[in-house]
């Protein structure tokens, strides 16, 4: 925002204090206070420290009055309950289930490999510590501790996101897969609208903040942070979300790039398909790779060259190898093998294309990144969130399309036919023929997938 510093915020203090005292705060009441704001400071625009300054007298006041309301008590209490409860029904069935499972790792030593093994292992501790944490979480709720209450839901919503990763390795896009989707969906609402009182903080600060966005726009810096000692970028969903969806198309178009000049050369007879999803022209490897490169290293963009250089070579090959381990172990699909090149680990990752990753990442941070969220700053500031959602929801469709589609390719490779109508949806619509040029670089192991290896444990 402006230079102007040290704004006389007394009086917008005294109206989110004579809103907040009967412990909630209206659709109405917010925008009174962001009126009679824009009213007070139109010539004298708030500095972000301003901004912060009326966020903690929002959430001052609210906890002042939440605490005396038994209705918000109430309300904490019974969804405490019920999470608590959820989960003491299914433990027995739970701690029964893993004694089965355990029972058969013991008496398929033989036949399970190490890999298999260890993925039903953290599958069981993942189970554990999220009925652990919703359990923790409803004694907090019943505590009336809503922060804390908070901070360990998230918690569970990143471990539910890793139980997804292995159940897919286990078990493919299964009944299991959606059932814990749906158990995501459920923690994230209740983490949003479960307390009133950090619903109705969210809401005001998203409100209180675009103030400073639109101001931000105008002079081309939004999505820049303003504490340069946090990072370059702010890290908001807008901003990630985004270099994703950049990061999935500027990988596609650098790896074709890449393979025409050393690959198939200037033939277009010798060009085949290298997108990651079923539709669109996205590589998810690379846009997800963007993503952990900014989150690592938005804090580092002005170190050393050479060291910025190293980092980025560490992270794209960890990434590389730990992509290409998930997809063999899921699917049975070998998307690359670097068994021939010098200082190859395992054939996953090498020395020359971790430098290539390196390379790509350096560029990114240092130039690309500075030059996208200036490009991003032109979007206007009322359509960010509808053209986000839009967006976000084609594609979360897409990539779960494209996990089914590749769980079903992978089946029909092994022998299996559909049999139920997802099977069949996907062998009728995204059959053999189509998924072999969707996915031209992609071959079939499936004797190497924990399913697989899974399947003949049972059997």
């Amino acid at each position: 925002m402006s230079d102007f510093k040290g704004a006389n915020l007394k009086p917008v203090k005294a109206l989110i204090k004579e809103k907040t005292k009967d412990g909630n705060l209206s659709d109405s009441d917010i925008n009174d206070i962001i009126n009679q704001t824009k009213s007070l400071y139109k010539d004298t625009p708030l500095t972000r420290q301003d901004i912060l300054d009326l966020q903690k007298t929002v959430n001052k006041e609210l906890d002042k009055s939440v605490n005396k309301s038994k209705k918000n008590h109430i309300s904490t209490k019974i969804i405490g309950v019920i999470m608590i409860f959820a989960w003491l029904i299914l433990l027995p069935s739970i701690i029964h289930a893993f004694g089965y499972v355990l029972e058969m790792i013991k008496n398929s030593s033989g036949v399970l490999t190490p890999t298999t093994t260890v993925t039903i292992i953290l599958y069981m501790v993942c189970v554990f510590i999220c009925a652990a944490l919703s359990i923790i979480t409803g004694i907090l709720m019943l505590l009336n501790k809503r922060a804390w209450a908070g901070r360990t839901l998230y918690t569970e919503i990143a471990i539910t996101g890793v139980l997804l990763i292995i159940i897919v390795s286990l078990e493919g896009v299964s009944d299991a897969f959606f059932i814990t989707v749906a158990s995501m969906i459920v923690e994230v609402i209740i983490s949003v609208f479960l307390q009133p009182k950090l619903y109705q903080e969210r809401k005001f600060s998203r409100k209180i903040q675009d103030l400073d966005t639109e101001e931000r726009a105008k002079s081309g810096r939004l999505g820049i942070s303003v504490d340069q000692t946090k990072g370059y970028i702010e890290l908001d969903f807008f901003n990630l979300f985004w270099i994703f969806v950049v990061g999935s198309i500027l990988g596609l178009i650098g790896e074709y790039v890449f393979h025409i000049l050393f690959v198939w050369g200037f033939d277009p007879a010798n060009w085949y398909d290298r997108a990651g999803l079923l539709f669109g022209p996205f590589s998810q490897i690379y846009g997800f790779g963007a993503l952990f490169m900014t989150l690592l290293l938005n804090r580092l963009r002005n170190v050393q060259p050479v060291l910025l250089f190293i980092f980025t070579t560490i992270i794209g090959g960890a990434f590389e190898y730990v992509v290409s381990w998930f997809m063999e172990t899921s699917f049975g699909i070998k998307a690359w093998d670097y068994s021939g090149y010098f200082l190859n680990i395992n054939g996953r990752t090498c020395l020359l294309f971790a430098a290539i990753f390196g390379v790509m990442g350096f560029v990114w941070i240092k130039w690309a990144l500075p030059l996208f969220m200036k490009l991003l700053a032109k979007i206007p500031w009322k359509l960010r969130y509808p053209i986000t959602f839009i967006f976000t929801a084609f594609m979360i469709v897409n990539c779960i399309m494209t996990l089914q589609a590749l769980d079903c390719w992978s089946q029909r490779q092994a022998g299996k036919q559909p049999v139920t109508p997802i099977e069949q949806f996907y062998d009728k619509n995204f059959g053999d023929d189509f998924m072999s040029k969707r996915f031209a670089s992609m071959s079939f192991n499936n004797e190497n997938s924990t399913r697989s290896n899974l399947e003949k444990a049972s059997n």
